[in-house]
């Protein structure tokens, strides 16, 4: 009897896990045929050493760092803010950090060109009023439109590690006289951690994947990565694409591994198992 349990239970889990083995099988065929193909040992040592390809990859890198960083540490206050907000504010708080992301990509940054380039007090949103044209296509308008992109995305992360916080808990902390610098550190940076950690890992490896953010608002000065290998895709040589990407691949891939790594581990922790 015990055996024909298990043998049913191991039938269904199969049965389950067939249309999802199928799905990645389907998907990352054509990634292993492509690396295959596109192997490091195909690659020149002219082409490795090409004098393009890795001061874009120290750039993607650096600006990926300053927009994580500057993505969490805005979104950081809020999520703590968050926690400390009735069920309203906190639905408005929501929909706030919503909008950016309901806007589309070329949307966003179209507009962002637009306001910056505006002489007048309504064209710009009374951005002139600042003198902010003059940051139009450089370094820190990429860096902070792509900030302004993945702000929103930290802040639901971290406000999703927050919400197991309970408020009877903060309550306590009060009683027993926590100041509310120390209910920050003692009650909510600790469950954060994780999330943060996720929110880091996510954003890096999303924001040095950008290529047409750096193309709009740079103005083709601050290019990263993916716009030098479509710019060698357009011009029909996709040999040379495919091994730039192929190496971009194998440089980003720990933290792709971290990535997915974490939210796995998420995910089971949700589930129990």
């Amino acid at each position: 009897m015990a055996l024909s349990n298990y043998r049913s239970n191991l039938e269904a889990k199969i049965l389950a896990a067939f249309p999802f083995a199928v799905l990645g099988f389907a998907f990352w065929l054509p990634l292993f045929v492509w690396l295959l193909r596109s192997s490091p040992s195909t690659l020149s040592l002219a082409t490795l050493l090409d004098a393009p390809f890795w001061p874009l990859v120290v750039r993607t890198f650096e600006f990926g760092l300053f927009v994580t960083l500057f993505s969490l540490g805005l979104a950081y206050p809020m999520a703590i803010l968050w926690v400390f907000l009735g069920r309203r504010p906190k639905y408005f708080l929501y929909i706030i950090f919503l909008f950016p992301l309901l806007i589309g990509l070329l949307a966003r940054n179209y507009s962002w060109i637009g306001l910056l380039s505006g002489t007048t007090v309504i064209s710009s949103f009374g951005l002139s009023l600042l003198e902010l044209q003059s940051f139009l296509y450089t370094a820190e308008i990429v860096i902070a439109v792509m900030t302004y992109i993945f702000t929103p995305i930290a802040f639901y992360i971290l406000t999703y590690g927050l919400s197991s916080v309970k408020e009877e808990q903060i309550e306590a902390a009060r009683v027993l006289g926590a100041s509310g610098v120390q209910i920050i550190r003692r009650v909510l940076i600790p469950p954060s951690r994780g999330p943060a950690l996720l929110a880091i890992c996510l954003i890096f490896s999303s924001s040095i994947a950008y290529f047409v953010t750096p193309a709009m608002l740079g103005g083709g000065k601050y290019d990263f990565v993916g716009n030098l290998i479509l710019i060698v895709a357009n011009l029909g040589q996709f040999e040379e694409a495919s091994d730039m990407g192929v190496r971009f691949i194998m440089i980003a891939l720990p933290v792709y591994l971290i990535s997915m790594f974490l939210v796995v581990r998420k995910r089971n922790l949700i589930i129990g198992r």
